[in-house]
Order: C-alpha cells, then structure tokens, then sequence
C-alpha cells in the first residue's frame, strides 16, 4: 500500500507546483512521470532493485541512493530514452523534491485570543458580557457551546466568533444518526474496491486532506445535542481531554492511524496517519433549550468540557428594541414598530424566541403589513408541544389588535393542532 498511497500523493503535490514557465504541470506531463516512476526500472537490465516501483520508496536518502544506483547503470540512458524521452530522469527529479517537501517540518497553526471579538450587524442586551464570556472561555483553553432559544442568533454568533479570531471554520448540523464514522472517520470503499480510512468531520479540521499539512480549522456544531453524543464522538472523549489515542485503523501508508494532542509540538513531519489536535483548536456548539427535554442528553463527562454561555432574548422587549433590529436588518421606513414589539412579547409569554423569528415577521410585513399572515407562517407552528388553551388564548390576546384577522388564525390552529372548540 505504500507505493499507492506515494504515488497519489505525489500525483496531488505535483497537480499544484508551478513551472519555469509560470505554468502548472499538465495531465499528460504527471501521467507520464508517474507511469516512469513506477514502471522504467523494471526495464533497465542488472538493476536488481528489490522493488522497481520507485514509490515503494519513502524515504529521501534512500531514494538519492537508488537514484545513484539507477544513473550509474550503463542501460539508464537507453530506458530514460524510451520511457518519454527523458521523462525518468525529470520524474525522478520531481521526486526527491516531494520527498524533501515531506520530510521538511509544517508548523502547526495557532491563534491570537488578544483579538478583537466584533460581533458585525448582531445586536444582544448583553453584547458586552457575552463577548466577555466567549473570550475568557476561548483563551482559557475551554470548548463552548452557546444556549437559548430559538432565533437568538446563536448560529451567527459562532460564526462570527471564528472571523473575529481569524480561524477557519467548518459548520455543520448534528444529527441523531451521527456516530464515529461521520465525526472521526471509517474505511469508504474505493473504485478499485479496496477500502481506505477516510477522516470524519473532526479529523478533517487537523489535516488537509491532499497536502497533509497540519490545519486548525474551527468546528461549529448547530444543535448540538440532536446527535447522541456519546455514540458519536466516542473515543474523541480522551482526545478531547489531551489523551492520545489509537484508532483501529490504518492509512495509506499501512501505520495506525493516531490523534494527540499538540502539546509541545511547533511543528510536525507530514504524514497520513498522524492527527494532530492543535493546542488553540475550539469546537462550538449551539443548542436550543426548548428542545432540550426532547432531544439527547449530554453526560456530565462530556459537558465538563464545555463552557455553557446562555444567549437569550433581551428581557425588555419595546418598540425601541426593535427599532434598533430594524436597523441592524436593513428594513427602513418599517411601519408596524409598535404592533411588532406587541406581537414578540406577547408570543414571549408562550414559547420564547429570538429576533431571527421577528425579523421573518418584519420582512413579511413591511410591504402590507398582513401580520395574519406572518403569524401563521413563522409564529404559531412553533407552538407545537403548547396546550390547546393556551394556543387559543394567544390568538384571543391577538385580536386586541385590528390589524388580525381571528377567523383565519383559529382556522389554522384547528387543521394544525387538531383544535377544536
């Protein structure tokens, strides 16, 4: 498996240099080097190599041996002749630079938490304290995943959390059919049949897949706790603590495939089989609260890795709150400030929710203002799980207001909830 996985990787690394010229290598060129690389030297007479497939051989200074080998052999020029005239020797020569390139040391990437953190074109009541919250938990070395409502801008929060620290991010949302293979990785078929380790979503956050050179790209999970944690981060629990651990599997280059921590490490030699979790790498989660009754629990074990920072709705809500979202949103000249603020906090006494839900509301409504409408789209199917009463006393308080139409709301209720009075 060794020459397979050298010769991919090869094939990748010489995809990407750039010629005299100012050129990438073509298709044909790396086909033909490749073909050389592996074939010519079963052809050269008395070589005697054990094995004439040069990527058999990963190592620098046993390849600049063999390369003497080969040169010095009175049949070199006729077999470099043959082979794309001299397609050998400029192979051979691309080679040993792959080779240098791997066995040259990649500094593992790290991250400045004196940043700045600019939460952009999101507005909180406690702005000031979760920024506070998110960057002593960050420095100090903690996971984080961010709680409240649905609506509350948790997902932007994260993501904006990553831009502010200048990391790459990869986001994805859990899932209660997550298990190791989705998070850490698991043997995929090739089309040769064969089957190979391919890393899951944590793994790919250390390693660029192709360059094998070390990475820090943050994880944001939405929803954390969708997906049976235990199940699917698995043995991820140690690493996660700073315990090295082994997985039953193999990479290319037939080594076990190992994740550590970073530690003292500054730098690392490439390779398919070690992982290495840097020492300024985060996951972030978020998590509805309102779900959390019916959805997975976490274990103790698992969420003392975490720092739980609550991101809630503003506890005044007025029409000078949503004023300030209007703004933030771009919506001018909104009309409906007051009858907006009067619909959210109402809904607030129900289920709560945050301002992503409102500014569905405010787009729905700035041109008419048929918050009928805007109420049955967003607002009431987000009562699932509410009692009938208190379903129908929510749409009686509405019609305080004349800018709904109770008829049209009750007859939602009823074909939604099965409601019937």
């Amino acid at each position: 498996m060794q020459g397979v996985y050298l010769k991919d990787e090869f094939e990748n690394w010489l995809s990407e240099q750039i010629q005299e010229n100012g050129s990438l290598y073509s298709k044909e060129t790396i086909k033909g080097y490749i073909y050389a690389l592996s074939k010519a030297c079963s052809d050269i007479h008395n070589l005697n190599l054990v094995n004439s497939n040069l990527f058999s051989i990963g190592s620098l200074d046993e390849f600049i041996s063999i390369v003497k080998l080969i040169k010095d052999n009175p049949d070199y020029k006729r077999v470099n002749k043959k082979f794309g005239k001299g397609q050998l020797s400029a192979g051979m020569t691309k080679y040993k630079e792959f080779l240098t390139s791997r066995e040259s040391s990649f500094s593992i990437p790290s991250v400045d938490f004196d940043r700045e953190v600019k939460l952009e074109n999101l507005f909180f009541e406690d702005k000031e304290l979760i920024i506070k919250q998110v960057k002593t938990a960050l420095s100090k070395g903690k996971n984080v995943i961010l709680t409240g409502p649905p609506g509350t801008g948790k997902s932007k929060l994260a993501k904006e959390i990553c831009r502010s620290f200048g990391v790459e991010f990869v986001m994805t949302t859990a899932t209660s059919d997550w298990s190791t293979y989705e998070t850490i990785g698991g043997s995929r078929p090739n089309a040769d049949g064969t089957l190979s380790f391919r890393p899951g979503l944590f793994l790919n956050c250390f390693k660029d897949e192709k360059t094998l050179r070390p990475e820090n790209k943050w994880l944001i999970i939405d929803e954390m706790n969708r997906a049976d944690i235990d199940k699917a981060f698995g043995a991820l629990f140690s690493a996660l603590t700073g315990d090295p651990i082994v997985l039953s599997f193999q990479g290319e280059s037939d080594n076990q495939i190992k994740v550590r921590p970073q530690n003292d490490l500054e730098s690392v030699l490439l390779n398919d089989h070690d992982y290495i979790i840097p020492n300024d790498w985060r996951l972030i989660g978020t998590m509805n609260t309102i779900d959390k009754a019916s959805l997975y629990e976490m274990s103790y074990a698992f969420m003392r890795r975490f720092a739980f920072i609550p991101v809630g709705i503003p506890r005044h809500i007025n029409e000078e709150l949503v004023n300030s979202y209007l703004t933030i949103w771009g919506i001018e000249s909104y009309e409906y400030s007051s009858i907006l603020a009067f619909v959210w906090k109402l809904i607030n006494e129900y289920r709560q929710i945050g301002p992503a839900i409102v500014e569905d509301i405010a787009q729905f409504t700035e041109e008419d203002g048929d918050f009928t409408s805007a109420v049955i789209l967003y607002v009431l199917p987000q009562f699932e799980g509410l009692l009938e009463s208190e379903i129908l006393e929510f749409i009686k308080k509405l019609g305080q207001m004349d800018e709904f139409e109770i008829e049209r709301l009750k007859d939602f209720a009823a074909d939604f909830f099965h409601i019937r009075e």
